[in-house]
């Protein structure tokens, strides 16, 4: 089944392709999207964070499991899976937290670049990654660093956007 899936799947226009596939991609989502996120229970206070900003509708916080110092997490505080579903206003919202903060971080860091990743596979809570670097190898790094919690507080307060 899944091999004409696919056949179809590479024939179809753009438009046909929720045609093609058993259950449109969204909807597939939704067994997993029944229960809130990581993220969720992070703005909801559930689970602790490293915050350094908040916002009606955004929220930003250190990545636990960072590839870079001062990997930061931007997400929309609406949990939905996939960036390209949300809508208009929460889009554009998360969009310039990335972009007010991707500024102010490479300034407190003093670094040459801060890059973003949208990869998404992990959490089923559309969030875009602030990774803060000097040369390209720290962008394309997968070593997980690991700190304490009194240096990750540190790291946070320093870029904290208020």
């Amino acid at each position: 089944m899944l091999e004409s899936i696919y056949e179809n799947l590479f024939r179809a226009k753009p438009r046909e392709v929720k045609d093609v596939l058993p259950c449109s991609l969204p909807k597939c989502y939704t067994v997993r999207m029944q229960e809130p996120s990581i993220f969720t229970h992070i703005i909801n206070g559930n689970i602790p964070s490293y915050r350094v900003y908040e916002d009606d509708l955004t929220y930003a916080f250190l990545d636990i499991s960072p590839t870079v110092r001062g990997h930061v997490l931007v997400i929309p505080k609406q949990q939905v899976p996939y960036i390209w579903d949300l809508d208009d206003e929460t889009y554009h919202a998360l969009m310039q937290t990335v972009k007010i903060l991707g500024a102010h971080m490479r300034e407190k860091l003093r670094v040459d670049y801060v890059g973003v990743k949208v990869v998404g596979e992990q959490v089923p809570h559309a969030h875009v990654h602030l990774v803060p670097f000097n040369h390209i190898e720290e962008y394309k790094s997968s070593t997980h660093l690991s700190y304490t919690p009194e240096e990750f507080t540190d790291i946070a307060q320093e870029i904290a956007l208020e």
